[in-house]
Parts: C-alpha cells; structure tokens; sequence
C-alpha cells in the first residue's frame, strides 16, 4: 500500500484578508482570514474559512466548513492508502465542521447528513483482504450500520479532537483533525486498529 494518500482540489478560489509583515497589524482580534471555495476530490462542493493569529508563539487557529452532497467513495483514494479503509457504498447529502486549535490541540465538532454507508477494512501492510481484514469488517458493520439504518436523513455528530505532531506538516495536521470527526461521526475511532 502507497504511504501516502492522494487528495485534490479542483476549481479553488480563495481570499486572503489581513494579510501583512507589519507586527504592529497582527493582533489577535486581526487574524489571517482565508475564505476558499473548492470541489473535493473531484466530488463535493467545500466551503471553509480559517483564522490564524500570525504572531501566536504557538499553533493557534480556528476553522469551520460546509461540504454539499457527494459519493462517499470519492475518498477512496485518501482512506485507503492511508487508513486501509474502503468505503464500498455512501451518499454524504451535508457535512459541517468547526473546530479552534489552542496550543496545538484541534477540539471541536463534525455533523453530517449521511446514507447508505459501508466500509469495508482493509490489511494496512497490503491493502488486501484477508481474515484479518474481513474480522474487521464485521467489527465495522456493526459500528457504522446502526447509524445508517434508523431514521437514515438523521444529523449525526461526531467529535474532532487531535493532536499536532511534530513532524506533521501544516495540511496534514487539517486533515488529521477533520479525520478524527469523520472517524468518530461513523463509529470508526472505536474499531481496533
């Protein structure tokens, strides 16, 4: 399996607001906006707005997004690689996040609108499946199949909360924490690993 998976952007337009090398303009209440329309993974229509304090001693910032409706199997090429996570069937109608980094630490929420999931697990090592992988895949039915079933249309919340690594570059720590909502929203942050 790729150690690295692939998420693209198509049709990106952003703005930038407060944008300066001025210290005296960076203030707390002055943050970096960047306001960004895109189309995820060639899919979804994603709507996301950060705040990033520039002169914070530390990793400090917050951020919120909407993505419409999509195929839930555009992401393929980002789970599997890097979770060994196949999502076989899945319509996202929304999905909404927010979430305030302080010290380094993302903490906030993801809610979405979802039908019809199903993941299957994957060998990590191979990206194949084997008994392991299909124990797994039972263990998921019976994490993320609840959810999809009664009063499927319903809003479902998750929890996003990560940490920042060192060795983690700025985007990846974003996804990482957009991730964690996502894993918890389907009952995925609950599977053994």
């Amino acid at each position: 399996v790729p150690e690295s998976g692939a998420i693209w952007f198509e049709d990106l337009r952003a703005n930038l607001h407060n944008v300066t090398n001025d210290s005296a303009r960076m203030t707390p209440s002055t943050p970096l906006v960047l306001e960004a329309r895109t189309r995820v993974n060639g899919a979804g229509l994603l709507r996301t707005t950060w705040r990033i304090p520039l002169l914070a001693p530390h990793l400090e910032l917050d951020f919120e997004g909407q993505l419409g409706a999509m195929d839930v199997r555009a992401f393929n090429d980002t789970f599997v690689p890097l979770s060994g996570i196949r999502v076989e069937s899945g319509q996202v109608d929304s999905l909404w996040f927010q979430a305030d980094v302080k010290r380094g630490t993302a903490k906030g929420s993801l809610h979405s609108i979802y039908r019809n999931l199903e993941v299957e697990m994957l060998n990590e090592a191979t990206g194949e499946r084997n008994l392991g992988s299909r124990l797994k895949t039972v263990v998921a039915d019976l994490a993320v199949r609840p959810k999809n079933v009664p009063g499927e249309g319903d809003m479902h919340t998750g929890r996003i909360e990560h940490e920042h690594s060192a060795d983690a570059t700025f985007f990846k720590f974003l996804w990482k924490s957009v991730r964690s909502g996502i894993y918890s929203l389907v009952g995925i942050d609950r599977l053994p690993r």
